[in-house]
């Protein structure tokens, strides 16, 4: 033990060992956070505080494959106004998501939405919601049961809880999944809807997504965020919105600026050309997973 702290050891300001968390770092650790945490405001003074997503209470009726929508929109045409591209934690990239072909049914509820059968009687309402979507009545109806065991749910049983921040969510974001082994913030099109494993900031800042991948941030990350197994961090809002987000004068916003929309462009890219090459190897070999 003697030999490791010769060899390891630090010698700690007793200021860092306060009634707060304690910071077993060396000195000179603890002065760079410093410095990184003054150079700029934290990020729920930048703009609206993170939210996660979308929670379904039944992932079985609500999430479906893009076969399920093609025949429920063949069915109804109509319903495509109600059915949204849907990302998880794991669609999250660097950048630039990258969709799995996932699809949310968004019956949101009542309370934040008018739809035809808002406000009327549950049997009279259930009638009109048939008229109105009849395959999305069908396909939701198979699964009443389960549907209204839920503890979430919206003013009816076939709708989405209550949430009033669905147009975070239907607009440009910025998009993290809860679980990360290294920065993974991205701009999200306001056509992708993130889940509950995600979370969402309303902004199309791109100096502000300049920062959050930063090797400073994820430093700042490190050291601040609780480390799960295999030392992946959660990104929690508790954590993230006390990420400091230094300004930026005209040159290098723009500079960033820059960098940041050709590297979405090149990820963008390269996620179109894997899927291209995997579509090939499932139809000219039958590999169906690589």
């Amino acid at each position: 033990l003697s030999v490791q702290i010769e060899k390891e050891g630090a010698e700690l300001d007793l200021a860092q060992l306060s009634g707060e968390s304690w910071q077993l770092e060396p000195s000179a650790v603890t002065r760079l956070l410093d410095k990184v945490r003054s150079a700029g405001r934290p990020l729920k003074e930048y703009g609206n505080r993170p939210l996660f997503g979308i929670k379904t209470g039944l992932n079985q009726a609500f999430l479906i494959t893009s076969e399920v929508r093609s025949e429920l929109v063949k069915g109804d045409p109509k319903c495509e106004s109600v059915i949204k591209r849907y990302v998880v934690g794991q669609d999250i990239k660097r950048w630039h998501p990258e969709w799995s072909g996932l699809w949310l049914v968004a019956l949101k509820s009542s309370a934040n939405e008018s739809w035809p059968w808002s406000g009327m009687g549950k049997e009279e309402a259930e009638v009109q919601f048939r008229k109105v979507f009849p395959t999305v009545f069908a396909h939701m109806k198979s699964l009443e049961h389960k549907l209204r065991a839920r503890a979430d749910q919206g003013m009816y049983w076939w709708e989405l809880r209550s949430c009033a921040n669905y147009s975070v969510f239907e607009n440009e974001k910025l998009v993290w999944p809860d679980i990360s082994y290294h920065s993974r913030f991205c701009n999200a099109s306001k056509d992708l809807i993130p889940d509950n494993t995600c979370f969402a900031l309303e902004s199309t800042d791109k100096w502000l997504l300049a920062v959050l991948n930063s090797p400073a941030a994820w430093y700042w990350l490190w050291r601040n965020t609780i480390h799960g197994k295999d030392e992946a961090l959660r990104l929690k809002t508790i954590y993230t919105e006390q990420i400091p987000i230094p300004d930026a004068n005209e040159h290098s916003r723009q500079v960033a600026e820059d960098a940041v929309r050709r590297l979405i462009e090149i990820t963008s890219r390269q996620q179109q050309t894997q899927r291209t090459l995997l579509d090939w190897l499932r139809m000219e070999y039958a590999i169906e997973k690589p």
